[in-house]
């Protein structure tokens, strides 16, 4: 499977991790999973990791991404982790979730987005 997913710190957020060369199916897959994780748990905080991701991000990926979140419910705070060398995608992700009423940070490693995630701002 292209993509891990489960409830973590005893149901505080939902993790999803992609791995190798995904297709767009492949990500919808994941981004599905995550929904239905995050409605059997009742959780509002979301945590995406695309670090070990091998294809190449593409401003209509970041476009059709941004897309995607819009099936989670307002409020929703999520948290993207994205590759180094895709760190010029980080503040057009944003800005396009943003227009769609959705609370979306990007950063580049787990651990301060995870902070970011679980604090209360």
């Amino acid at each position: 499977m292209p993509f891990f997913a489960d409830a973590m710190n005893e149901g505080a957020y939902v993790l999803v991790e992609f791995e190798g060369k995904l297709t767009r199916e492949e990500l919808e897959a994941g981004r599905w999973t995550a929904q239905k994780l995050l409605e059997a748990s009742g959780c509002g905080k979301l945590l995406i990791d695309f670090t070990a991701m091998l294809r190449r991000i593409s401003t209509a990926d970041i476009y059709i991404f941004a897309e995607s979140l819009k099936v989670f419910p307002p409020g929703m705070k999520i948290g993207l982790i994205i590759p180094l060398e895709q760190k010029w995608s980080a503040e057009f992700a944003e800005t396009l979730a943003a227009n769609r009423g959705i609370c979306l940070k990007v950063y580049i490693d787990h651990e301060t987005a995870k902070i970011w995630l679980l604090s209360g701002s």
